[in-house]
């Protein structure tokens, strides 16, 4: 049902295929080339330019799971700048490559949580912060969706900056407390683990080993 130049579709029509799929926009040459919007058979919808067939260009998928994409296309995959929503309504607006969020971009969470900086194959790589919802800032580098090495800052003023495991704080690193004391030394699972050097707001200084966040020698 459309408009038809040399026996094909070109120009404004309807395509209605036996699987359900149903596109409403406009053709060149049999394909669809121009404005235009696709109903799957699975219930998504994709309304946008098309180029050769495939969306190209600005457009917005709505998946029938609640999911949307806004943004740019190539070849039909997300590709350059757009805005994804989860159905859980995470939130991310950036940067794409072949469907993928790669490159520079925001992701917020609804707990309130955000994370802006480089990402790649869709987690966080690279340099970036996030935001904790508990007022927390941790920036720096960022491997497999988790800080490698980096400052973390706490809203009481109390700053750690040095190594990460597992979102932990491990390996060597600086802690600053907010009664003014440092500790400067090794860390394991979060806690002070290893050589280590405390110096007390009043200025005494311990250097020894600890266990579990406890001394068990020290050597003034």
């Amino acid at each position: 049902m459309g408009d038809w130049v040399k026996g094909k579709r070109s120009g404004k029509g309807i395509m209605t295929l036996a699987s359900g799929e149903k596109y409403i926009g406009e053709f060149a040459s049999n394909v669809r080339e121009g404005n235009g919007i696709n109903v799957f058979s699975n219930g998504n919808v994709c309304n946008g330019h098309w180029k050769a067939g495939k969306m190209y260009g600005k457009g917005t998928y709505t998946y029938s799971n609640g999911e949307v994409y806004v943004g740019d296309f190539v070849d039909g995959m997300r590709e350059g700048t757009g805005i994804e929503i989860l159905p859980n309504r995470q939130v991310y607006d950036g940067q794409f490559q072949a469907s993928r969020k790669c490159g520079a971009g925001k992701i917020t969470w609804p707990s309130g949580e955000k994370y802006v900086g480089q990402l790649a194959n869709g987690v966080r790589e690279g340099i970036g912060t996030n935001y904790y919802s508990d007022g927390r800032i941790c920036e720096g580098s960022y491997k497999a969706d988790k800080p490698v090495k980096g400052l973390l800052a706490w809203p009481s003023g109390e700053k750690y900056e040095g190594e990460f495991v597992n979102w932990n704080r491990e390996g060597h690193g600086v802690m600053r407390y907010a009664d003014g004391s440092v500790y400067s030394g090794e860390w394991k699972g979060d806690k002070r683990e290893g050589r280590g050097r405390f110096v007390s707001a009043d200025g005494e200084t311990h250097v020894g080993k600890y266990k579990q966040d406890k001394k068990v020698d020290e050597m003034k």
